[in-house]
């Protein structure tokens, strides 16, 4: 109790001193001053400064571990606990996922009647953990679980927070309703948020949320921006900079979504005031944008300029990404401004460094698996054994070695193994698809050539009726070559189009008409998209959408560049989704069961974000959009 009390006294003390701007400083003198509990809980207090405010994982793991070992001698457990709590944090802000998994189960696992306000933060930082590591769907369960807790013991903060990333997590899996519930649900709380970070981050978590929601409304962009511009003034205000550059970069993504550009690149100069707390990565990055906002302004000769700059900052971190993503971006540039020559060594360059990253890649994942099993297999025999020095035995460091090699040769046996049957895999789907790129409804067939029968006979035209076998026969012929060819040009693929919407006009007079639009940016020639993919979402439009229509249908493809990714958009006006019977399930599922995995093995091969959204038009019909990654013909 007496542990309890001072603890609550100094932990008021510490938000005293932390509403000054030299808050950090004045802890660590105060601390030289200090001893025992009073020099372990301003240790803890320095800790989570560090986490909420500064950003630097050494500094939270040097102080958190020192208060471990005050806490320790005090037999302090509960502080014990949050002390090994902020190195698991510490672990996570470093990435370094595996550890700081073995730490917060190991608090639950080894602490008897564990408060409820401690195992609510454990949940939500292994919620943290695992969504940053890309287990979205442990993160998920971790998250849901903190939730009663947080409202147990009126953890308004921890509520907020744990609402936002599972919003967060809701937007990435197209769950939009769920998504606006936890939003929903989170806003109403923003009121009664008490701590600076949790008013920041939540905030910032929100207005990051919004801006994915951009394609379902054009009104998610503006919430967005007013979000993160009042977290912008809550940071000016509180003094938390290092997380300026963020929101700041957040404001002007969604200014450039707008084609709002100039505002855009005043919020990304914002951003650069606050270069002092990046790291060369984050300052690269934002040369990148400025390239890209002058890009689409046309203004191609400060692009490069900017794209100049970019290149200056490289050898500070020689990534080999970086180098990519610049000869990418010089290829493209000088391909439009009509520097062949410069855009030619540009595409050279990048397929160079392309090829020796996979070579590369393919060891270093080997290294990896090897330094994780370490890392996890040394966290677990720091926490088990209580003094460190006692084993620290020659024998015992050869037999470790001797255990890790072995070790290491397994994982390179399994990994091995497991990339074998990884490639086993996706030759198999490779070949699927291949069949269901080359398939098309055999009744198709049969009613065209029933239908030319039928024209045949009727209006005795012998050149009509030729021009559509003409047409009849290029379908086939493309639809047999479309099950060798990945990628074609826009421009066969219109032409394919073309001849397909023809022959279903004369299987169904007078049911539909069709458009085509193409953006002026738009390479037809040049410009690749995966062959018959739009196919099967047009045969739904003309097969579902208009059976039951009692006006003239009306398709329309519209082919557009947006944010780097070539958007094509399948709209109808056709029924859209009905609520009863089965066509509700086979429609669209025709369509997604053949896009889905083909999107997969483009987006293995580009490691692009291909992907494909169907919603329903305001009036009536349907609205498909397929988002690809840009890919020119060499």
């Amino acid at each position: 109790m007496k542990y309890r009390i001072i603890f609550i006294v100094l932990t008021a003390f510490f938000f005293y001193k932390t509403s000054t701007s030299q808050e950090l400083e004045v802890l660590k003198s105060e601390l030289k001053n200090l001893t025992g509990q009073k020099h372990a809980i301003q240790c803890l207090n320095i800790s989570l400064l560090h986490i909420e405010k500064y950003g630097k994982p050494d500094s939270v793991l040097f102080y958190s571990e020192m208060a471990q070992e005050g806490f320790r001698k005090t037999n302090d457990i509960n502080n014990l606990n949050y002390s090994q709590l902020y190195t698991a944090i510490g672990y996570q802000q470093k990435n370094l996922f595996d550890t700081a998994i073995v730490i917060l189960n190991k608090i639950l696992k080894d602490t008897k009647n564990i408060p409820d306000s401690l195992k609510a933060d454990i949940y939500y930082y292994l919620g943290i953990v695992y969504y940053r590591s890309g287990d979205k769907k442990t993160s998920l369960e971790y998250f849901i679980k903190a939730i009663p807790l947080f409202e147990k013991t009126s953890n308004i903060d921890g509520l907020v927070l744990t609402y936002c990333k599972l919003a967060d997590i809701m937007v990435a899996d197209s769950q939009n309703e769920e998504a606006n519930e936890y939003k929903n649900k989170a806003i109403a709380l923003f009121p009664k948020l008490k701590r600076p970070y949790a008013k920041i981050f939540a905030r910032n978590i929100l207005s990051r949320a919004y801006m994915d929601l951009r394609f379902i409304s054009p009104t998610y962009v503006d919430s967005s921006i007013a979000i993160a511009k009042e977290c912008y003034e809550l940071i000016k205000e509180y003094g938390y900079y290092t997380r300026a550059y963020a929101i700041l970069n957040i404001i002007s993504d969604n200014y450039f979504v707008k084609n709002e550009l100039e505002p855009g690149i005043q919020y990304a100069k914002e951003a650069l005031k606050y270069r002092k707390y990046l790291y060369p990565g984050e300052i690269i990055m934002s040369y990148v944008k400025f390239s890209d906002y002058y890009q689409e302004k046309k203004e191609y000769d400060k692009a490069l300029c900017y794209l100049d700059s970019f290149k200056s900052q490289l050898p500070l971190i020689n990534v080999q990404y970086y180098w990519l993503n610049y000869y990418q971006r010089y290829f493209q540039l000088n391909k439009k401004t009509g520097n062949l020559s410069e855009a030619i060594y540009g595409l050279e360059r990048f397929d160079n460094i392309k090829d020796s990253i996979y070579n590369v890649d393919k060891s270093k994942e080997i290294n990896e698996l090897s330094q994780k099993y370490d890392r996890a297999e040394n966290e677990k025999k720091i926490m088990t054994l209580s003094k460190e020095k006692e084993i620290a035995s020659i024998n015992t460091k050869f037999l470790i070695a001797g255990i890790i090699a072995s070790i290491f040769a397994i994982i390179v046996i399994i990994f091995l193994y497991r990339q074998t049957v990884i490639k086993s895999k996706l030759k198999s789907i490779e070949t699927e698809q291949r069949l269901n790129r080359a398939r098309m409804d055999p009744h198709f067939f049969f009613n065209i050539l029933s239908s030319l029968r039928a024209y045949t006979l009727k209006e005795n035209n012998s050149a009509k009726t030729a021009d559509y076998l003409t047409k009849y026969s290029k379908i086939m012929r493309q639809t047999l070559e479309s099950s060798y060819n990945e990628q074609i040009t826009i421009e066969t693929e219109l032409d394919f189009l073309n001849n397909y919407f023809e022959i279903q006009k004369l299987r169904y007079p007078g049911r539909f008409d069709y458009e085509v639009k193409l953006a002026d940016e738009i390479e037809v020639s040049e410009l690749k998209l995966p062959s018959m993919i739009i196919q099967p979402f047009v045969e739904n439009a003309i097969e579902h959408g208009f059976s039951e229509n009692k006006s003239k249908g009306l398709i329309s493809l519209d082919f557009k560049i947006v944010s780097n990714e070539l958007e094509i958009t399948i709209s109808d006006n056709g029924i859209g989704l009905i609520t009863d019977s089965k066509e509700q399930k086979t429609y669209p599922s025709r369509a997604t069961q053949i896009v889905k995995d083909r999107l997969f093995l483009l987006n293995k091969q580009y490691k692009s974000n291909a992907r494909f959204e169907i919603n329903k038009n305001q009036d009536s019909g349907l609205r498909v959009s397929i988002f690809l990654p840009l890919i020119y013909s060499n």
